[in-house]
């Protein structure tokens, strides 16, 4: 065989090697192609949307300042439940949760793992919700904070949701990717938030059978938003000994613009501030905790 055959350049790397060997050669053809949903396929990822949103939710319904992260994760399993009882034909080899809150400081480290143990204290915290409901994946995530918030978490706060905006503003057929992202950054360096450090990564990426894929709202990217087109949007600010600053959607790009798959986007402070535990909270929590640890 030469050059017969292609093969994804995500493969792992002995597959590449051996394909490489007996003629193939690495394409993203199925990449590009995934990069445009169908109507069924928006549809699938609405409907996880729907199950990102409603975690989020749930989630913040059961916080507290000093709730453990192990509660957190226990809400995920609630929310898995619940698909189970609503959705009776989908495919359990497709379908997982991740919900789960990832408290200050460790915030600031948008890939890290937070230890079952650790507490929710002092702000930001950010929590996470990405559903993959039969093999389609959305996200859904929300900074809060279970003590009041200083002025200054608030002024960056507000800087995160005005990023937001702004890149929500250019979503629409024919908007460069990579232009999204630069007037993101621009912004943002103009607010004192230059250093890359303080951002980490891109404004956002592509959703779909992945929870990310093309097309890439990032610097250096040759993407062009079509309609049908479903991505992220998730500016984040990011200090080290604080916590992190990040909210995230899933949007679907429309002829006209974008339509949200993941509820509400604009969401004020205040109601991101949690009330004070209720006993019965508290009493869950626990029991959590010692089922954990045992």
């Amino acid at each position: 065989m030469n050059d017969r055959f292609a093969f994804d350049p995500a493969a792992p790397l002995h597959l590449a090697q051996f394909m490489q060997s007996v003629g193939g050669r690495a394409d993203d053809a199925l990449e590009r192609i995934r990069m445009v949903k169908s109507p069924w396929e928006i549809a699938k990822l609405a409907r996880a949307g729907r199950y990102a949103a409603e975690g989020v939710n749930q989630l913040l319904r059961g916080v507290y300042d000093g709730v453990s992260v192990a509660e957190g994760f226990a809400t995920g399993q609630q929310l898995l439940r619940r698909i189970i009882r609503d959705e009776p034909a989908f495919d359990p080899l497709c379908t997982r949760v991740l919900l789960a809150p990832w408290p200050a400081p460790l915030s600031a480290q948008p890939h890290a793992i937070p230890q079952l143990s650790q507490r929710l204290k002092n702000g930001p915290h950010v929590v996470i919700s990405v559903v993959r409901l039969d093999g389609y994946t959305a996200e859904c995530e929300r900074t809060f904070f279970t003590r009041p918030p200083t002025a200054s978490q608030r002024e960056r706060f507000q800087l995160m949701s005005e990023a937001r905006r702004l890149a929500m503003s250019m979503l629409r057929p024919g908007a460069a990717c990579a232009e999204i992202d630069e007037k993101v950054n621009d912004f943002l360096r103009d607010e004192s938030f230059g250093d890359w450090r303080l951002r980490l990564h891109r404004c956002g990426h592509g959703l779909g059978l992945g929870n990310h894929e093309a097309p890439w709202l990032a610097q250096g990217s040759e993407d062009v938003l079509q309609a049908g087109m479903v991505v992220s949007i998730e500016p984040g600010i990011y200090l080290a000994d604080e916590g992190g600053y990040r909210h995230s959607d899933t949007l679907a790009i429309t002829d006209d613009g974008w339509s949200n798959l993941t509820g509400q986007a604009e969401v004020e402070l205040d109601a991101l501030i949690i009330a004070a535990a209720k006993p019965t909270q508290r009493m869950k929590g626990y029991f959590i905790r010692k089922m954990v640890a045992a």
